[in-house]
């Protein structure tokens, strides 16, 4: 059964367009297209925003055509969780790509299948396209990860509805503690309790970590292929610092998905898992030093109002 397809754009009508044409390729029967507003007093935004809109004029196949477009800006997170709710209100499941992520036809029929076969399965919690070391020769067409990359990724209704974008389970500490195991208290672990933290005092424009946090607390599977089906051709943009070498982003194909093989049992590839760690340790350090800078600016404004208090005092 086809599925339904949210499209979430903005300002980019270039990248917009090649998105638009791998839709098209699998010609869904339901899309959503949910834009954020022009952000204020930015009129390269106003023109950008309505040339970008112009898209669903390009719908040419039977399709039922659901918009979402916001007339202010309401930043990255109140825009994406928006649109991702307003989605779910409609949908039990679906796919969801953002402008700059550029799948293959197959990606869509790998997530179609997924999403049947485990539309019931509480463990998985959602569906990716990325794969940044693809291997050929594995022997089934796609394994259990968690590690959750967003980059063309499908999900439930009943996933979605664990997700907190203020994260306040994070405040347990048996829950970081459960997570620190899980991760073995490596890199990963030490990484991620930083972003967390950054996203619990600065109240940062992200949605995504929140994303991987409820799949990480409810224990949640994500479904990777074994070879890579998306490519991202944003990395420029606000987020792209972490983004990995180039080669990550080369599309495979999977193959007939009446030929899909799953997995023998139901376990995490913990080899995949590992070597991924190894890779994100090597390809992080520029966030994880903004991060850093982020925590003592914060510190330096808490000493100076205390120094000011004093003063006044």
């Amino acid at each position: 059964m086809n599925k339904a397809i949210l499209f979430l754009i903005f300002n980019r009508p270039d990248y917009t367009i090649k998105v638009f044409e791998s839709i098209r390729l699998y010609k869904p029967k339901k899309l959503y297209i949910a834009a954020d507003g022009p952000r204020i007093n930015n009129q390269k935004d106003i023109i950008l925003c309505k040339e970008t809109r112009n898209i669903v004029k390009l719908v040419d196949w039977e399709c039922e055509v659901n918009i979402l477009f916001r007339d202010e800006n309401l930043g990255c997170t109140r825009a994406v969780i928006g649109a991702i709710k307003w989605f779910f209100d409609k949908e039990e499941d679906g796919i969801i790509l953002e402008d700059d992520v550029v799948p293959n036809l197959d990606f869509f029929y790998y997530c179609e299948f997924c999403l049947n076969k485990y539309s019931k399965d509480e463990r998985v919690m959602m569906i990716t396209g990325t794969n940044y070391l693809s291997n050929e020769k594995f022997d089934s067409t796609y394994f259990y990860s968690q590690h959750y990359i967003m980059w063309g990724w499908a999900t439930w209704k009943r996933a979605w509805e664990k997700y907190d974008v203020d994260m306040e389970k994070w405040n347990d500490p048996k829950i970081k503690s459960d997570i620190k195991y899980m991760f073995n208290g490596n890199f990963i672990w030490k990484y991620l309790v930083n972003i967390f933290d950054l996203i619990k005092d600065f109240k940062h424009d992200i949605w995504d970590y929140q994303w991987v946090f409820a799949c990480i607390i409810n224990n949640g599977y994500c479904i990777t292929p074994k070879v890579n089906l998306v490519s991202n051709i944003g990395i420029e943009g606000l987020h792209s610092y972490d983004v990995t070498d180039s080669h990550f982003l080369d599309k495979y194909l999977l193959g007939d998905s009446k030929n899909y093989k799953s997995p023998s049992s139901f376990l995490i590839n913990s080899s995949y898992d590992k070597n991924l760690h190894l890779l994100k340790s090597k390809k992080a350090n520029r966030k994880y030093t903004v991060i850093k800078i982020l925590k003592f600016i914060k510190l330096y404004k808490i000493l100076k109002k205390l120094k000011n208090k004093i003063n006044k005092n």
